[in-house]
This record gives C-alpha cells, structure tokens and sequence, in this order.
C-alpha cells in the first residue's frame, strides 16, 4: 500500500469549484471539508476518458485508504466504479487530496440514486434479482472483511432516466469502508457493523407492496446463504 502511486490527472489542472455539483451527500460532503460536495468534470479532449467525478478527502492516508478498499472490493466481485483514482493537488503551498472515479451516469445516459432514497423514488420497483444481487454482494463483502460505516450512502442504484428499470447497482464513496483493523478504532464491533449494514440494506430496499420482491425473510435467508462463515455473522 505505502507504493500506491499517486495520480496527478491533467483534468484536474484547471481551479476546483467551477465544476457541476451533482451531490451533497458521502461522508465528505456540502457540509464537511471545504464544502464542494461531489462534483463532475467533463473532459473535452478526450473521448476515451470522458467526465470523471470527485470528491474531498481527509489526507493521503484517507486517499490511499480508498483505493485499498476499492482493489478489495472489486477482488471479492463486487460491482465498483470501472475507474477510481487519487488526485493531488497544491493548494495555498499544502498537498490536498481527491478520490475521482469514471461518472457513473455516463454523461446522464442513466440516474443515480442511492440506497437511502430508493423508498422515495415514485415508479421505481427492486425485483427479485436485483434485491437478491445486492444481499449476496453485501455478504461478499463482509466475507471479505469490510463493512460499512455510512449504510445508504455508499451504493448506488442505476436506472434510464424517467423509466423504473434498474440497470445496475455500484459500490461507491470507498473512504466510507473499513476492515477490522480500523474497526478496532472505531464505534461498534466488527458483528455490530455488519449487522448494521445489512440491516439498512433490507429496509432501504425492502418492497412490501411489489408482489415481485423478495420479503423481509426471504431477504434475511438471502445473505445467510451467501455467508462464507455464517457462524461468526450477525443473524436475525
């Protein structure tokens, strides 16, 4: 980790905070840091790159911290950003850190919506699948020693604009993940975290009145299965 290159993109170049804000939500948001909140920037040199995303973090270590837990994330097959990278710049003589990643509505072709506001989306409807996908990857998850300290925030559903098809789900904001080392400095046990997102998970994406949606039970046996070692791990 400590040889994980820095990534100095020439996107970046050009002064922050004249970009499109397109979230004051994550863990370093509107209200947190200097206030930029996540933001998109087009690239108009090149059609390979296309737009990239970012966001604030607290310092290199937070920045490599990220990228360690991107790496993992997408080594246990869960469904990540295709690109995700750290940005340096110097602002006022100090190193100052970002975490960009490839735009995820693809220059808007599709909506972002995360978890947490999924309820409050009218005509949008988790199938089976879906719901079934997003249980068994939070297991992969856990089964690969990270959890989740800010649940809601950090997946993203992605639909057509306008439509109630789901395209897809992506795990984001890869500050906000934690291994049992950092949990030791943290607030809950590692059982109580995972509980905890799982948890969040269900409620955020549970569709009581969608006769295609998996219940509540069957959501909780879902992850069960998909445990590598359900002894260990939080159950109902």
């Amino acid at each position: 980790m400590d040889d994980e290159p820095v990534i100095i993109s020439p996107m970046m170049k050009g002064p922050l905070g004249k970009d499109e804000v397109i979230s004051k939500k994550g863990f370093v948001s509107s209200h947190v840091g200097k206030g930029l909140g996540v933001q998109r920037r087009s690239n108009q040199e090149s059609s390979t790159v296309g737009s990239i995303v970012y966001k604030e973090v607290h310092g290199l270590q937070a920045a490599k911290r990220a990228i360690q837990n991107y790496k993992q994330l997408k080594e246990a097959g869960i469904p990540v950003a295709p690109v995700t990278k750290i940005i340096k710049r110097k602002e006022d003589g100090k190193d100052e850190y970002y975490i960009a990643m490839s735009d995820l509505t693809e220059n808007d072709k599709y909506q972002v919506i995360e978890i947490s506001d999924v309820s409050s989306q009218t005509g949008l409807f988790l199938d089976r699948d879906i719901q079934r996908r997003l249980l068994v990857s939070l297991a992969h998850m856990h089964n690969a020693g990270l959890v989740d300290f800010h649940p809601g925030l950090s997946i993203i559903i992605r639909r057509e604009p306008n439509s109630g098809k789901v395209h897809d789900f992506v795990y984001i904001d890869y500050d906000n993940f934690g291994d049992q080392a950092f949990l030791s400095r943290a607030y809950h046990s590692h059982n109580e975290e995972k509980l905890r997102d799982l948890k969040t998970l269900i409620t955020a994406t549970s569709m009581p009145n969608n006769p295609d949606s998996l219940t509540e039970d069957e959501m909780w046996l879902v992850y069960k299965e998909a445990q590598q070692f359900p002894e260990t791990q939080p159950l109902k």
